[in-house]
């Protein structure tokens, strides 16, 4: 510690001599009340009341500092009665010392702490290094004796609620909060509604967004639905380098406020909308056409028809459109011709677009990714000649596609490298698949109108295959047995009542001990106690142990119990029906282009459906 260090901290201890703390002072009782109470025990040189930096309020405690020790003694052998005020039993005691500033970075070793906030050791190494007195720290070190600099990276694990109380302490440690506050970068409100009293508002919003000063890169609003329409304008006057922003389920975003988004926050690479239901292609078009770094963009469940596609970046990469009941087909014509680099692209449940989408979306050359669940055909798909470098596929949930669909996508997409047909249930056959030699992963679950024999020859033909969910399908212990000596991975036979103990053991014999594997089979006739039993004889190599739910080892992982509970209840989800209150009724054309299935007879055909394939797998 330094000399001028030094010599002040022992004026300090002088002075302390002659002082006393006073608590349990009352809030109506003014400095020069308390100055005069205390004349009686001897002449008193100045009093204090602490206060409330922020609204001034008194915090009930102070110091009185005496002429000389006598008055001091005095104060502290009173009785009760004489330190009543105000109708107040104060309480004294001698004070003690108050390290404020001190210590500077250079009482420091240094290269320990960086000015700039970061630290490269602990607090805690510091404090036990040979050129710190570890005694003294124990019986005097207080938080307040350390320098700013080792409070800004203490501060640096706080919350935002956390900073903001800090601010509360003192004026030191505002300063040392407001600092903290312009090194942030990233601020999560995810679902924070209680966090700030009654929930996060846009003036609480913009209370602390100011604090940064403009330098946030990163803001996660989702799910705080006491946000209103004023979010928008309150991020792009105060975010200026603002890239990734989330405002998911911000229901009362306009598109008043968007364009004042676009316009403040030019660099935004990453934008999340969904659920912005009042938003419209005429807000959008002016928001898209100011954002020119856009990269990733979700837009699902909005009213969007989709003429402002027209209007996005060229540098776009990632759009995420589920669940915007109101795009028409020719706005992918639009999103096709101005954004080039498309990578990927998700439609599912977009019941406006039709299979003559298909040729369309061929001519993306870079997309890689297609979600298009519940897609109503893909009979045109091959009709325009350039192949995409598509390699990911989902058409889970599509009672549109069929066979003849099956045989475009393996003409059209030969380098897929994952494809899912889960509950396609107008698919009989799906042996063009064999011709898919990159294929990797295959979801054929809930798929009845498949023979087990084919679905099996198909899946062994693939070379690369190492992920294959048959979830809810026909096939037996023989077919099982059939994939051994196959590079599989993972294998999902959940709710398959045919799939016994013998298949699965017939696996294991075969099975690489090198490569590891995991099994589903929750919902089989699978015993667990006689399975785990047996594969300690039949497979003497691999030390086998008996949990709970599943059997495991190094090389292979038997879980018992299913996960795919939730996705074979899904194949009626149609009977659900959406809510449309918040859409005019001027935007739908006529009823029968939404409202499917309302017909009686076929209502009660499904519903038996299911009771039938609910007792099987039973």
């Amino acid at each position: 510690m330094s000399s001028k260090s030094s010599s002040s901290l022992s004026e300090n201890n002088e002075n302390l001599k002659q002082k006393i703390f006073v608590g349990n002072i009352s809030y109506r009782v003014k400095r020069h009340q308390l100055q005069n109470f205390f004349q009686k025990f001897g002449k008193v040189k100045k009093a204090f009341i602490a206060h409330d930096h922020l609204k001034g309020w008194s915090k009930g405690f102070g110091f009185v500092e005496f002429q000389n020790t006598e008055g001091v003694d005095k104060a502290l052998n009173a009785t009760e009665e004489e330190l009543y005020l105000d109708q107040r039993l104060m309480r004294i005691s001698r004070a003690h010392p108050s390290w404020k500033d001190d210590l500077t970075v250079n009482d420091f070793p240094i290269g320990v702490f960086e000015i700039a906030g970061k630290a490269e050791e602990s607090c805690s190494s510091v404090l036990s290094s040979s050129s710190w007195d570890a005694d003294h720290v124990a019986e005097e070190c207080l938080i307040h004796r350390l320098p700013n600099e080792i409070l800004i990276e203490i501060f640096s694990f706080l919350n935002v609620r956390q900073l903001t109380r800090m601010e509360r302490v003192c004026k030191r440690w505002r300063e040392v909060a407001h600092t903290r506050f312009k090194l942030l970068r990233n601020l999560h409100f995810h679902d924070v509604f209680h966090t700030f009293g009654e929930g996060l508002t846009s003036r609480i919003l913009s209370s602390v967004i100011q604090k940064i000063q403009g330098q946030l890169v990163e803001l996660d609003l989702s799910g705080c639905n006491n946000l209103d329409f004023k979010t928008p304008v309150v991020i792009g006057h105060f975010c200026p380098n603002l890239e990734i922003l989330n405002l998911d389920g911000l229901r009362q975003v306009t598109d008043k406020g968007v364009t004042v988004l676009g316009q403040g926050c030019p660099r935004l690479v990453n934008l999340i909308l969904s659920g912005c239901y009042r938003l419209t292609d005429s807000g959008l078009s002016k928001l898209f056409s100011s954002l020119p770094c856009l990269r990733k963009l979700d837009m699902s469940s909005c009213s969007l028809v989709g003429r402002s596609l027209g209007r996005l970046s060229s540098s776009l990469q990632e759009l995420n459109l589920d669940d915007c009941k109101l795009l028409r087909p020719e706005s992918l014509g639009r999103l096709a011709a101005a954004c080039p680099q498309l990578r990927l692209l998700s439609i599912s449940r977009c019941s406006r677009l039709e299979g003559c989408c298909a040729p369309i979306i061929m001519t993306m050359l870079e997309l890689q990714v297609l979600r298009w669940r519940d897609c109503p055909s893909l009979a045109t798909l091959t009709a325009t000649p350039p192949q995409t470098a598509l390699l990911h596929l989902d058409l889970a949930e599509s009672r549109g596609v069929d066979d003849a669909d099956v045989v475009q996508v393996a003409a059209a997409f030969p380098n897929l490298r994952r494809l899912n047909l889960s509950l396609c249930r107008s698919i009989s056959d799906l042996t063009p698949l064999s011709s898919l030699v990159h294929l990797r992963e295959l979801d054929a679950s809930y798929m009845d109108q498949v023979d087990s024999a084919a679905l099996v020859d198909m899946a062994c033909a693939l070379p690369a295959l190492e992920r294959l969910s048959l979830i809810g399908c026909s096939v037996d212990s023989n077919d099982v047995a059939r994939f051994s000596g196959r590079p599989l991975r993972f294998l999902d036979l959940s709710h398959c009542p045919l799939v016994d103990n013998d298949g699965v053991l017939a696996l294991a014999r075969q099975h690489d001990p090198q490569r590891h594997l995991e099994i589903v089979v929750g919902g089989t006739a699978v015993d667990a106690e006689s399975l785990s039993k047996d594969l300690e004889i039949a497979a003497s190599h691999l030390q086998f142990q008996t949990y709970t739910n599943c059997i495991k080892s190094d090389a292979m992982l038997i879980s018992l119990v299913s996960n795919a509970v939730l996705s074979y209840l899904r194949f009626d989800q149609r009977f659900i029906i959406d809510d449309y209150d918040w859409w005019d009724e001027d935007d739908f054309e006529s009823d029968e282009d939404y409202w499917v299935d309302d017909d009686d007879d076929m209502i009660e055909q499904h519903l038996d459906l299911y009771d039938e394939e609910l007792e099987a797998c039973q």
